[in-house]
């Protein structure tokens, strides 16, 4: 799928989600951030699986951006907290979600794929959306809860994998042929 293919999508899905919405009687500020938010999380989810975009983000972040991959749904869940959830005890909770599964695997470096680290990750990742324990993270508009929940874990998922993980590979390489030459 091309670039215009994928914003075309994009567009179209935000749209749709911004009408429906206002049909169930949403509007005003907190429902523009929440539906921003939301926009948000599901563009760094779908535009990363374009093979060229996701190739000049990762040349874009280089070996010295690792840890920024995990800030993009860390950001979300800040923005929303302050423009709609409120409560302090969640937003730490949804921070730390956001931020554990990239610390994790950043500790868990250098070894092979499918290492404890690996393991540790996915659990922190799965578990809270399992048993809804995100669900009080988004409590604004109620028919986005879900949807919210599942595009942080989706979005922090994709930044502790699929980025975080090419960054140290790439850096790891990178300094074992430093370290050759």
């Amino acid at each position: 799928m091309g670039w215009i293919s994928a914003a075309a999508i994009w567009a179209a899905v935000v749209l749709l989600a911004a009408l429906a919405g206002m049909r169930l009687g949403y509007s005003g500020p907190r429902f523009a951030i929440a539906l921003a938010v939301a926009a948000a999380l599901f563009a760094s989810d779908f535009f990363l699986a374009l093979p060229k975009l996701r190739a000049a983000v990762q040349g874009f972040l280089g070996h010295y951006g690792v840890a920024l991959p995990a800030l993009v749904p860390l950001f979300a869940v800040l923005v929303y907290a302050a423009g709609v959830g409120g409560n302090w005890k969640y937003t730490l909770a949804g921070a730390g979600y956001a931020a554990l599964p990239a610390l994790v695997l950043a500790i868990s470096r250098g070894g092979p794929p499918g290492n404890y680290g690996d393991y540790a990750a996915f659990l922190l990742i799965w578990l809270p959306v399992e048993f809804r324990l995100l669900y009080r993270l988004f409590p604004y508009p109620p028919q986005l809860t879900h949807t919210l929940t599942i595009l942080l874990a989706l979005s922090t998922g994709v930044a502790a994998f699929v980025l975080l993980r090419a960054l140290m590979e790439s850096g790891m390489r990178s300094n074992g042929k430093a370290a050759r030459a």
